[in-house]
């Protein structure tokens, strides 16, 4: 039931008319989060068939990318931290760069609004509040006090022809026990992430 809830909640936010994007950098106390802070799908989705293949059921093979169980899995991630993905968790990925779906807001924020970043290409805005009575059904499994909840449009520019490619994803800020605070994504729709299909 939860799971359905939450898939209501979200269908309704995506599907809205009119995002009212937020110009404004993302804060937390006196810390601005910058683009560095948000995990997102590569335009190759080498790092997400890599996180797939380390935490979800069974091993990852072409066939499962962009199924319904590949989208079901990302759509939910938020309920498989503090489960099968320990927070903070980190591996070496098959081509030796190290991956985590963690961010830590000491090594990714800014003293100053930072919105975009020039040299990774990629831009965000804030495109609705979260209540944060939603963290319990988001990530029900993070023992960790939840500071604040977004959905965030992602923007990758590629130099060339290439046209910009968007991403609109949930993600949320939590205070760890010893006081630090990560960002971790809760919701990621594949689905949203053309421009072309015109939903945003």
């Amino acid at each position: 039931m939860k799971k359905l809830s939450l898939y209501v909640f979200l269908v309704l936010m995506f599907c809205s008319n009119v995002f009212a994007e937020t110009p404004g950098a993302w804060k937390i106390d006196n810390t601005y989060l910058t683009p560095k802070c948000f995990v997102h799908e590569w335009i190759s989705s080498d790092n997400f068939k890599e996180f797939y293949n380390k935490y979800a059921p069974g091993k990852y093979e072409s066939s499962i990318y962009a199924s319904p169980q590949w989208e079901d899995w990302w759509s939910n991630i938020g309920i498989h931290f503090g489960k099968e993905i320990p927070l903070e968790d980190s591996f070496e990925a098959s081509w030796g760069k190290t991956l985590s779906l963690t961010r830590y807001l000491e090594n990714c924020g800014s003293d100053e609004p930072k919105i975009e970043d020039k040299i990774e290409l990629l831009s965000y805005a804030i495109s609705r509040e979260i209540p944060l009575e939603y963290c319990k059904t988001l990530a029900p499994n993070v023992d960790a006090e939840c500071l604040d909840l977004k959905l965030i449009k992602l923007t990758q520019d590629f130099s060339g022809s290439m046209r910009p490619v968007d991403d609109m994803n949930v993600y949320g800020v939590f205070k760890l026990v010893n006081k630090k605070q990560i960002i971790i994504p809760l919701s990621i729709s594949p689905t949203l992430k053309y421009n072309d299909w015109n939903l945003y």
